[in-house]
């Protein structure tokens, strides 16, 4: 025997805690991809649970695109103030 029973039982909970962790996870990306078929993106899927071609790396694109510019909004506005 490698492991005790108390590491034997953490990591028996640790892998109990990974799978909630996982379905959670997995809610939070369903509700999502909802969202954004509810948005009208055209990239995703009629399943709604996978992405066609690069969808995602263009979501993740957008949002870097818009993040820079809201930052850039930011200077701006304290610039002006």
């Amino acid at each position: 025997m490698i492991y005790s029973p108390d590491t034997i039982a953490a990591l028996a909970r640790y892998k109990l805690h990974l799978r909630e962790t996982r379905e959670r996870l997995e809610e939070r990306r369903k509700m999502t991809v909802e969202e954004l078929k509810a948005l009208g993106d055209p990239e995703l899927s009629d399943t709604g649970m996978e992405m066609n071609g690069g969808a995602l790396d263009d979501i993740k694109s957008r949002y870097g695109g818009l993040a820079k510019e809201v930052e850039s909004l930011k200077v701006e506005i304290a610039r002006l103030e």
